[in-house]
């Protein structure tokens, strides 16, 4: 049940940050550890993410760094099997040929499908499934800032996703960057993690209704 809906909006996330990481490559042509709080608190000295720009999306969900103002996707849409409704969003942000992205799947609060590490599980299962040349390179469990996390990387012969996922409350984050290389975005990544800050304030829930 849960990978049916959430199969397309990885997948079309995924598609748009790659869409704008080949196009942030081809500007450049043409111009010329642990899952967990040791490797968030990690110290950062790179002169590249000097120019990032704070953002808090309308919602007041979170805050985080963005190499510039990102692109903001929002659908709405009813469980084909729960009849439930789910909110889906993602915010991308390019720079330099590397792409910075934050999604968001919202659920009606006490959905059972969000319970257990299979959710997160189900969220990597379904990036590697994406495109039959994806290789999972490292995956780990683990818990930050009190909730449970997976990091992961995932490789094929054009790109490579740094990638984050994470349940708060009724909301699955999934945090990734995409670049030719793990090692690229590694360093940024890592910024654009510790950067990312939850507002703890009450959140409404997913409206009802059939929009």
């Amino acid at each position: 049940m849960f990978k049916e809906f959430l199969k397309w909006f990885i997948i079309i996330a995924i598609l748009l940050g790659i869409v704008l990481y080949i196009y942030g490559q081809k500007l450049m042509f043409g111009m010329t550890s642990n899952s967990t709080e040791n490797y968030v608190d990690k110290t950062l000295e790179n002169p590249s993410v000097n120019h990032w720009v704070q953002y808090e999306p309308p919602s007041k969900k979170f805050s985080s760094k963005f190499p510039s103002p990102p692109q903001h996707a929002t659908d709405r849409s009813l469980d084909a099997k729960t009849k439930e409704p789910k909110q889906y969003e993602m915010y991308i942000s390019e720079n330099n040929g590397k792409v910075f992205m934050i999604s968001v799947i919202s659920f009606l609060k006490g959905d059972k499908s969000l319970e257990g590490e299979s959710v997160l599980k189900a969220v990597v299962d379904d990036m590697v499934a994406s495109n039959p040349g994806n290789k999972l390179e490292k995956i780990q469990f683990g818990s930050n800032d009190g909730y449970k996390d997976v990091d992961f990387q995932i490789t094929n012969s054009a790109y490579a996703i740094n990638g984050r996922a994470f349940l708060a409350e009724n909301h699955l984050y999934v945090l990734s960057a995409l670049s030719k290389t793990p090692q690229e975005s590694q360093d940024e990544f890592a910024y654009f993690i510790k950067s990312f800050k939850l507002n703890k304030s009450p959140i409404p829930d997913v409206p009802k209704g059939n929009d």
